[in-house]
């Protein structure tokens, strides 16, 4: 791994909580002035279940599978988040293995570990990311006569109620919360399909661990935010060892 995500001077480094100089300059230059993680909020589905204002909006979600997603609570260590980050790095294999440094500590894990970690099966369910990005037009629907698709204005009651499920936990914001573009955008028109349709026998059950992968994945990649730090300080609470914790 470490030969993989370091080209050059291999644990020349004085710091142990990097493989190489890159992964440390990476998080010294990049993530380190980061002063936020995206916002996340768990949600308490059995209360808003039983207010009629929200009912629509927790059936479209129960329905969609998010609800374990959605209770999850974890107070995590930026420092922590941050580091995984600077340092995460993905295997060529069908298990999407991440490997990453907790503290001095080499960390290994698999996306069905995180998975089981986080309560869900490992590669079932409708997907959404696609190698093509979807027109924000598959959208118009969801909008009353004042709406302007793409965006948060004019979206009716229950997809906005959607849309701020969605923010707080399985598509946190990266930066402008008045857009909707990416993979959210097939978020909310999966939503309104599902809202749509009353046959319950039908299945909108959403493969929640390849949603979260393709944006860890997206986050690796372009290095301007850091997504889901609540589920990823559940996956480090599982995997690291006690004495890397204990410092944070």
């Amino acid at each position: 791994w470490s030969s993989d995500v370091c080209s050059s001077d291999l644990f020349d480094i004085e710091d142990p909580r990097f493989w190489c100089m890159e992964q440390l300059y990476i998080y010294k230059d990049i993530y380190e002035p980061m002063k936020k993680v995206r916002p996340m909020q768990a949600i308490d589905v059995e209360l808003l279940s039983q207010n009629n204002h929200f009912e629509d909006a927790i059936w479209v979600t129960e329905r969609m599978g998010l609800h374990k997603l959605m209770k999850v609570q974890c107070d995590f260590s930026v420092p922590l988040i941050k580091q995984f980050y600077a340092t995460l790095a993905f295997k060529k294999d069908d298990e999407r293995t991440m490997q990453w440094m907790t503290g001095s500590s080499p960390c290994e894990a698999s996306f069905h570990q995180f998975a089981e970690i986080l309560g869900y099966p490992f590669e079932d369910g409708h997907r959404l990311h696609g190698p093509q990005k979807t027109d924000k037009d598959v959208l118009f629907d969801l909008y009353d006569q004042s709406g302007a698709v793409g965006t948060t204005t004019g979206l009716l009651p229950i997809y906005s109620q959607l849309l701020r499920f969605f923010r707080a936990t399985i598509a946190t914001s990266g930066g402008n919360n008045d857009a909707l573009r990416g993979a959210l955008v097939d978020l909310m028109r999966h939503a309104f399909e599902c809202a749509q349709d009353g046959d319950e026998t039908v299945d909108f059950t959403l493969d929640v661990m390849d949603y979260i992968f393709h944006e860890i994945h997206d986050a690796m990649v372009s290095r301007t935010t850091m997504p889901y730090a609540p589920y990823i300080q559940r996956l480090i609470n599982n995997i690291a060892v006690a004495e890397d914790l204990s410092q944070f």
